[in-house]
């Protein structure tokens, strides 16, 4: 037994100098590298349930009732700036003055953040049900499938306030350096989340349960979310209200946000929506896919660089180091990127094969280049938001997006699929701009 054990230990060390020494040649220190690993835990679980999750869904609702779940998760998306731009500045000022806020100034931050969150989503989507009722019969004429199920669009608006609420409490616990505690929490929630959809997909074939569902998850995930955040910082319901120091702090840096939000969030879901309104709902299923694993490469390491965003934030003041870590987290990038291109690009034929998808090879490929060069602009965007320029990136942000709404406009009607991965990569170009913030800030430091 105590062979056993003592081998055990040494296999446990040996995994351990395995799995950390990549890290440790980007001079990553051990502290750093146990929450990299949680954070690459979390992000590489999203991508995975999904990719399972695809076939499942695709099989048992069929291409074209697939493409109507899509749009309301598009739909979803299309809502996010509800949220203000809370989510991206709690983590910043909790960041900033944790270390030395008491605990009562913390939960009226986090109070605050979602006071607003609640109060933008819950009015945005009571507008949205007066404009539908006013105007019922010309969006049934353009979204048949959609409009004629009014309650799809009741459980979409339940289901973005509980996600816009949940995003704010994730980004406190993120924002107090909870790293772990939140990676563990978010990968407990979606693994219970993709069971979930699997089973009502394969026993029920009906996307108005699989969305009440997701409603119910998003639901008890804000319940746990919030009880794991009460044990952090004491947080009571009696907090959560307006701070009018707060509030303006947070309109502050928020609005910025919000900008970049909206002009993201409209990009984001346009493209889906317009397919489905200028052709049918098979097209989306079928473009949601390629959309779904291509941005692979940008998303794994978006996930799994959001823990630095704190950290930068709270030594802005030391910037020889920041400034050799952040060469490092350029390096690390393109190796984490050409890995994943390469390992997607020999994943066509499977892809194209399993979901009967025909010849998408251009658009699959040109997704690819878009995604690829959004993944290498992970590092300058967090490092610029870590240095609280929120302004500067807004604007690039919501210019590179207004580019890629145009193109989306001009392109689609004529040229479907093809057209929206090319509006894609017009956002991306544009979007490299963020590249040169970073420099430029420690030039002048």
């Amino acid at each position: 037994m105590r062979f056993n054990q003592q081998s055990f230990n040494q296999l446990q060390v040996k995994l351990k100098q395995l799995l950390f020494k990549p890290l440790l040649l980007f001079g990553i220190n051990p502290s750093i590298q146990v929450t990299a690993m949680w954070s690459m835990l979390e992000s590489f679980s999203c991508p995975l349930f999904s990719m399972i999750l695809i076939p499942i869904l695709t099989h048992s609702l069929g291409l074209e009732k697939y493409g109507l779940y899509v749009m309301v998760i598009a739909f979803v998306g299309l809502l996010g700036f509800t949220g203000l731009g809370m989510n991206t500045a709690v983590t910043y000022y909790l960041a900033l003055n944790h270390q030395t806020s008491n605990v009562k100034n913390i939960a009226e931050r986090i109070g605050t953040a979602i006071s607003i969150t609640l109060l933008g989503t819950v009015t945005f989507s009571i507008v949205l049900l007066l404009v539908f009722n006013l105007f019922q019969t010309t969006l049934q004429s353009l979204y048949p499938q959609l409009i004629t199920q009014p309650f799809l669009i009741y459980e979409a608006l339940l289901l973005l306030i509980f996600t816009q609420c949940d995003t704010v409490i994730s980004a406190a616990l993120k924002g107090l350096q909870q790293f772990k505690t939140s990676s563990k929490l978010e990968f407990l929630i979606r693994f219970i989340g993709f069971i979930t959809l699997a089973l009502v997909a394969i026993k029920l074939k009906n996307v108005t349960a699989i969305i009440i569902f997701a409603v119910i998850i998003a639901f008890l995930s804000l319940l746990l979310r919030y009880n794991t955040l009460r044990k952090v910082v004491d947080l009571h319901l009696s907090d959560i209200k307006l701070n009018r120091k707060y509030t303006k702090e947070f309109f502050h840096f928020g609005k910025w946000m919000t900008f970049q939000t909206i002009s993201g969030a409209i990009f984001a879901s346009l493209d889906k929506i317009l397919l489905g309104l200028f052709f049918n709902t098979a097209v989306v299923g079928t473009y949601n896919i390629m959309v779904s694993i291509t941005q692979l490469s940008h998303y794994v390491l978006a996930s799994a660089s959001s823990f630095i965003l704190p950290k930068i934030s709270a030594s802005t003041t030391n910037i020889k180091i920041l400034r050799k870590f952040y060469y490092k987290s350029l390096a690390a990038s393109a190796l984490v990127t050409f890995i994943m291109l390469f390992f997607l690009m020999m994943l066509y034929p499977l892809i194209q094969e399993h979901f009967h998808l025909g010849d998408i090879k251009f658009e699959y490929f040109t997704l690819l280049i878009s995604y690829g060069i959004l993944a290498m602009g992970v590092s300058p965007y967090f490092f610029a938001l870590g240095f609280g320029k929120v302004k500067l990136l807004s604007n690039i942000n919501t210019i590179s997006a207004i580019i890629g709404i145009i193109a989306i406009m001009s392109l689609i009607p004529n040229y479907g699929i093809f057209g929206a991965a090319l509006s894609r990569v017009a956002y991306t170009i544009a979007g490299t701009l963020t590249f040169f913030i970073p420099r430029l800030l420690f030039k002048t430091k």
